[in-house]
């Protein structure tokens, strides 16, 4: 073997290793949409996008710092450099955010399901909780058959975050799963305020 050989070799490798190192790999997804309001049909401007990723471990899902991003002026977004997985896509409207990356990093968010008694107001049943620090819902409500509980379709959000969920049929939406060097292309209607 030449050494120029060995040379070309070596920094290949080299090359194959940074790439690897970066994230270069392949290793991550994409997520890119835009997020619109559900009533007006107008795009919403300079709202922060947020995932939180699902966990068999738990019975919620667990906030990202990163990767996060802003929707422009025509509602669209890109979230680069995503890690394979089950994520629920979380906003922040520009007035309603009061809390950075850094504070909503690794903070669990709870079950499913939203319960509200007759009057709107939260009731704690097992794990039927979103944030643990309370929270406004908005949205179109429903009884079960006895008139006694009541569940809401529309948004939950945060009351020390800021942050909101989509709920739709008593589940968070929109579930998004990332694969590896994969985009995936979303069109998000959230309720407006």
């Amino acid at each position: 073997m030449t050494s120029r050989s060995l040379t070309m070799r070596v920094s290949l490798i080299c090359i194959l290793l940074a790439m690897l190192s970066t994230g270069c790999g392949g290793r991550s997804g994409e997520i890119t949409g835009h997020i619109i309001g559900a009533e007006s049909g107008q795009p919403l401007t300079n709202t922060q996008i947020i995932l939180c990723q699902l966990s068999s471990e738990i019975s919620g899902c667990i906030l990202q710092s990163a990767p996060t991003t802003h929707s422009d002026a025509s509602g669209a977004f890109t979230l680069s450099d995503v890690l394979p997985g089950s994520y629920v896509l979380l906003y922040g409207m520009p007035d309603e955010l009061v809390s950075s990356p850094e504070e909503w990093e690794g903070v669990v968010v709870g079950a499913t399901t939203v319960v509200l008694d007759e009057n709107g107001k939260f009731v704690q049943e097992g794990e039927g909780r979103f944030w643990e620090d309370g929270w406004e819902s908005v949205g179109a409500q429903l009884t079960d058959a006895a008139g006694k509980t009541i569940y809401t379709d529309g948004y939950a959000r945060s009351n020390s975050m800021g942050i909101s969920m989509m709920v739709v049929n008593r589940e968070r939406e929109p579930i998004i799963v990332v694969q590896p060097r994969k985009t995936t292309e979303i069109e998000w209607q959230v309720l407006e305020r």
